[in-house]
Parts: structure tokens; C-alpha cells; sequence
């Protein structure tokens, strides 16, 4: 790939990581997301939509410390994501975790089998961390 074949590609994960994440955490789509207890981090979402916004200008600009932000800013939601979904699910989760997921995320489609009383990550967040790491490499790449 040439070089601003590599940025564009960055900018496009990016701003489809972006814009799915809005997607999933405004439009009702049952049972693909279960939106009707609301949103519950509308302030975080409006937050990283701004923040993903910076960070995709700023790819697109080639300016590397906000590419190198964008690169720790998905490295560390990568992380949550894995804590927050793989961890309890192929090592069991705690009462209380178990009964936010069911409250949460119990209605949504998942597609991975059930691993005893364990909480089953959910379909649209399954999505969500595939553009997360889609976005992580192109966005190392661009760096």
C-alpha cells in the first residue's frame, strides 16, 4: 500500500469504529442491542465520539502524536473490552457482573455457546471489538 493508501484506510476503520459504536448505542435494533432501560453512558458515548473525530482528523492530517494517541486510546478499549466481555466469559464472573450482563445484554443475540453460568458476550459487541482491533492495526500501521 502506499502511504496515503495506509492513512486513508486508518481514517476509514476509525470513523466506521466510530460510527458503529453511535449506531449500537442509540438506535433500538432488538435483539441486536436492548436499548430499552436506555443507553446508561450517553455522556461517555458523545465523549468518544468527539474524541474519535480528533483522532481520525488527526490521522488524516499525518500528525503522528495523535495517531500515537489513537494507538493507546483503542489499545486501552481493547482492554476494557477484554475485561469486561473474554475475562468473565472463559473464566466466570462474579455475582454482580454476571447480574449486570444479564440486565444489560441478556435479550441481545449472541452466537458463542454458553460456558456454564458464565455471561456470553453479546453479538454487537463481538462486532465492536472486531472494528476496534480493524481500527488498532491500521491505526499502528499509519503510526
Amino acid at each position: 500500500m502506499k502511504p496515503t493508501q495506509v492513512i486513508q484506510a486508518a481514517v476509514a476503520w476509525q470513523v466506521a469504529l466510530a460510527g458503529y459504536l453511535q449506531l449500537i448505542e442509540w438506535l433500538p435494533m432488538p435483539p441486536w442491542n436492548d436499548l430499552s432501560r436506555g443507553n446508561g453512558q450517553q455522556t461517555i458515548d458523545l465523549a468518544l465520539a468527539v474524541v474519535s473525530a480528533g483522532i481520525a482528523y488527526g490521522t488524516w492530517r499525518c500528525h503522528r502524536p495523535t495517531i500515537g494517541l489513537g494507538v493507546v486510546g483503542l489499545l486501552v478499549w481493547l482492554w476494557m473490552q477484554i475485561s469486561f466481555w473474554w475475562r468473565p466469559y472463559l473464566l466466570g464472573g462474579t455475582p454482580a457482573e454476571i447480574r449486570f450482563h444479564e440486565r444489560w445484554f441478556g435479550r441481545n443475540w449472541t452466537f458463542l455457546p454458553a460456558i456454564g453460568d458464565h455471561p456470553v458476550p453479546d453479538a454487537a459487541h463481538a462486532v465492536l471489538q472486531a472494528f476496534i482491533v480493524a481500527a488498532l492495526l491500521a491505526t499502528i500501521r499509519a503510526w
